[in-house]
């Protein structure tokens, strides 16, 4: 902005010029941005360039269970892999204090089975002084468990063994390692040239 005073005459009151510089150009903002982004996208694109290249694959015990597994692929079975493997350390296991059997009919684990015997009080009247002639007899109340039956009980269970969980667990980690491995190897493959940029030198071109 610049502005000029001019007075009606000669004798009016004479005011000094104002003036305000231009703070910033568009077009030099457009300069700084290009400059900026050309390094943001160049980068991404190398990144990707190079990602897509970054493959490897899973060995576990020497046997090659998957092939050209993408880096960041197998940085997401990873994540995977800790999941599964608190799932697993979470899951019930079978009592150890009782001996059980696999029922394949129901898929679950049976119990042996504990026999319990079963009891009713039943309410009598002994004789303590035998009655006579002179003096009748004394009687006392007496309450008695009876058996009346027997309770025969088999648990059931759909846990799995102590065996078993530390099966599971000992090949989640063996698949844990052979993914970090994997992974380590895939990022090392040589990096990818890739430039971008020129999608926002164009934008910005005069």
């Amino acid at each position: 902005m610049a502005r000029t005073y001019q007075p009606k005459d000669d004798s009016g009151e004479k005011q000094p010029s104002e003036s305000k510089k231009v703070q910033l150009r568009v077009e030099d903002a457009f300069a700084d941005l290009t400059e900026a982004m050309t390094e943001v996208f160049n980068l991404a694109a190398i990144k990707d360039a190079t990602n897509c290249n970054a493959k490897a694959d899973v060995v576990v015990d020497g046997e090659t269970i998957v092939q050209n597994v993408p880096a960041t692929h197998l940085l997401w079975v990873e994540k995977k892999l800790a999941s599964i493997a608190d799932a697993v350390s979470k899951a019930p296991v079978l009592s150890q204090d009782v001996v059980w059997a696999r029922d394949e009919g129901q898929g679950v684990y049976r119990s042996e089975a504990v026999e319990t015997v079963k009891t009713k009080k039943i309410e009598e009247h002994k004789v303590v002084i035998q009655p006579t002639k002179e003096h009748p007899g004394q009687f006392v109340k007496v309450t008695e468990d009876v058996a009346i039956g027997t309770w025969k009980t088999i648990h059931l269970s759909g846990a799995i063994t102590e065996d078993r969980k530390k099966q599971l667990l000992a090949r989640v980690e063996k698949f844990q390692q052979a993914v970090k491995v994997a992974r380590e190897e895939a990022n090392q493959s040589p990096v990818v040239e890739l430039s971008t940029a020129v999608i926002v030198k164009r934008i910005f071109a005069p």
